[in-house]
């Protein structure tokens, strides 16, 4: 059969595969990924879903909020431990570590690495540091900030280089608890300063975070 000029088996292929509502000779991922993903009706038709499971993302994030900041605090004195000790609720000991910087993350300091609100009692904390900002067990002090504002600018940049469902999938939650944590204990003004102040190996960190090359 001799097809009209500019219609060819493929482009018949990929609409009729994308209107047909599953695979067909490929994969259920191929399907989604090769066909629904690029077909722009599918794409239309989808939008609403997408941003429901956004707002829906966004307003459990704002909910689950649970990093402590004790921002007077930027250095290792038993002075700073104390005040640690007192206003993040934990013992001693635990904040004279979280001054010194022994219980660093990329984002805070952890309380209690095997009690993590995320990963079964008892066991090592498996998940991602974009989830410190929604453990109990995290605790971030005034030296954190620099680094979790140029988390958040990261992310802003990583917004428009991915599709919006990936957006919203991957990363929607993590961008509004971060953006809630710094509009709770940070002024607008404060930002681009904190983001200034973040050093070249704070930087090289985050990006290494937000690439998984910390993750578990």
């Amino acid at each position: 059969m001799v097809l009209p000029q500019r219609i060819h088996a493929q482009a018949l292929r990929h609409s009729a595969q994308a209107h047909h509502g599953r695979a067909r000779n490929n994969t259920q991922t191929t399907h989604e990924r090769d066909y629904q993903l690029l077909d722009e009706e599918v794409r239309d038709a989808s939008r609403g879903a997408v941003e429901l499971g956004l707002a829906q993302a966004l307003a459990s994030a704002r909910q689950t909020v649970a990093m402590r900041l004790v921002d007077q605090v930027d250095g290792d004195t038993e002075a700073g431990a104390e005040i640690v000790a007192k206003e993040a609720e934990v013992d001693i000991e635990v904040a004279r570590r979280i001054v010194s910087g022994r219980l660093r993350t990329p984002v805070a300091s952890c309380a209690d690495f095997l009690n993590s609100d995320h990963s079964a009692a008892g066991t090592p904390c498996a998940v991602s540091f974009l989830l410190c900002f929604a453990c109990r067990n995290a605790v971030a002090t005034g030296r954190d900030l620099p680094r979790i504002a140029y988390l958040h600018q990261a992310l802003e940049s990583l917004r428009s280089a991915v599709t919006p469902a990936v957006w919203a999938a991957d990363w929607a939650a993590h961008h509004a608890r971060i953006g809630d944590f710094l509009t709770t204990y940070t002024t607008t003004d404060s930002r681009p300063r904190l983001v200034a102040a973040a050093v070249e190996s704070d930087r090289e960190l985050i990006h290494a975070m937000l690439e998984r090359r910390l993750d578990p």
